[in-house]
């Protein structure tokens, strides 16, 4: 698929050995001075990964083990709605520009 890789601002995810692997899979990285700090409502990679935690945790779930952890992420993943995530990721410009001209909180 298309995908880009837009982490959050942790030391670990602009190492040389994941920026290298990115690459050789032709995953296309945002650039560390193009990603907001301390912005999530900026970034909407932080409402999914929400939404992914409550899903993977519904009914008081635990994991067995990190093979069972990681089957449920893949489960629950994939119950996301397409449509809603496109629309989330296409609004990013739209709310950075609102939070320009409104200021930082008036989008959430």
């Amino acid at each position: 698929g298309n995908y880009l890789f837009w982490p959050d601002l942790a030391s670990a995810h602009y190492s040389n050995l994941v920026k290298e692997r990115l690459h050789e899979k032709n995953v296309p990285l945002v650039a560390r001075q193009d990603n907001p700090p301390n912005v999530p409502q900026a970034r909407s990679i932080e409402t999914v990964w929400a939404l992914l935690e409550r899903k993977v945790y519904e009914n008081n779930w635990e994991a067995e083990n990190l093979d069972a952890f990681a089957r449920r992420i893949k489960q629950k993943a994939k119950e996301f709605d397409q449509n809603m995530l496109q629309a989330m990721v296409e609004g990013v410009r739209k709310k950075l520009r609102a939070m320009w001209r409104d200021g930082l909180y008036s989008v959430f």
